[in-house]
């Protein structure tokens, strides 16, 4: 049964949150330092079991079509950060509800009324995998490493609008730097499944 829409963790820059949400953002040990972060939830359905369920409905074209339970070797993790956050929200409302998934629905005939889920036994089995992520992540941040990653092709670059930043010879240098050990962390990351 659908008990929530557009869910707010986080504070807001305009106020107080609305009704159903927490203004706390979801927090996550990395290091020595705390990820904090902040969004909506479309949805949150709860069953009488006390299940919930993370709905985040899609209206346009399927362009990625990602499986269930999958990181992507860090550009998949909406769904595993929604789990948290919605445990957090149902917990600050006293709703006596844990998580069980969390899936985009794509809600048209041109997304063909397709979910993709993550679970919360995945995010359980697969917790060192996101801590690699998120640590990767935020050591090539605070180190200013920010590689080109153009993809097979340059498959990454068809919808980016720093293509122009890049220049034509993006997927070759790409392709030098791979062998670069300053990148190694970053690349055991993206081979993430």
């Amino acid at each position: 049964t659908p008990i929530l829409f557009e869910a707010r963790f986080g504070p807001t820059p305009w106020g107080p949150p609305p009704a159903g949400s927490t203004p706390h953002p979801v927090e996550i040990p990395v290091g020595g330092s705390t990820l904090r972060f902040t969004g909506y939830i479309d949805r949150i359905d709860v069953d009488s079991g006390g299940r919930a369920r993370v709905i985040d409905c899609k209206t346009g074209k399927v362009h990625d079509l990602r499986e269930d339970d999958r990181l992507e070797g860090g550009t998949a993790l909406q769904l595993p950060l929604y789990i948290r956050a919605a445990d957090a929200i149902l917990e600050h409302l006293g709703i006596p509800a844990r998580t069980v998934e969390a899936q985009y629905y794509h809600a048209t005939g041109r997304g063909g009324f397709r979910r993709v889920r993550f679970t919360r036994e995945a995010l359980e089995a697969r917790g060192a995998d996101l801590t690699t992520i998120l640590e990767a992540t935020v050591e090539g941040i605070a180190s200013g490493l920010f590689p080109q990653r153009p993809g097979k092709g340059g498959e990454h670059c068809r919808w980016c609008a720093l293509k122009p930043v890049c220049g034509q010879g993006r997927v070759t240098l790409a392709e030098r730097k791979q062998g670069d050990p300053v990148v190694s962390q970053l690349r055991a990351m993206w081979e993430i499944p």
